[in-house]
């Protein structure tokens, strides 16, 4: 299941990844980096690793549940909320708790990069909860039917 998901998310990227550079490509007038696109794409991707994993761990923490809509909505409404305090706050504290903080685009375009403690920082909450999936789900006692 998670290597579909992953496909799924891998092919649906590269599917944006053309489409948007095409409509770029035929109708921007003034100048193009490829390099700022690719990493303004990617910091996407990661953004949506890092919410395919947070999910993924909580799926096998919860048990029973019914309907996926009011925790996905109310996790990612409680980023949204967090990265809006974030935005109008002059430290960068709040930036650690938000996901929506890491990879902002103005720093993208400036510095064609990344920040590299967001970036680590990403990468981090990404393998820490695929780990943790993991373990979690070899502990788990599942019946068969």
């Amino acid at each position: 299941k998670i290597l579909s998901s992953l496909t799924s998310l891998i092919i649906t990227n590269i599917i944006y990844y053309i489409c948007i550079y095409l409509i770029t490509y035929f109708f921007i007038t003034n100048d193009f980096s490829l390099l700022k696109y690719t990493l303004i794409n990617i910091s996407l991707f990661l953004l949506q690793l890092i919410f395919f994993s947070i999910g993924l761990i909580i799926s096998l923490i919860l048990k029973k549940v019914k309907t996926v809509l009011p925790i996905s909505l109310g996790l990612v409404f409680m980023f949204y909320a967090i990265s809006a305090f974030a935005v109008n706050s002059k430290e960068d504290k709040l930036r650690y708790i938000t996901p929506f903080q890491y990879f902002k685009t103005d720093y993208i375009i400036a510095e064609n990069n990344f920040e590299l403690k967001f970036l680590i920082l990403g990468f981090s909450v990404i393998i820490i909860s695929l780990i943790a999936s993991y373990v979690i789900y070899l502990k788990k006692d599942i019946h068969a039917v």
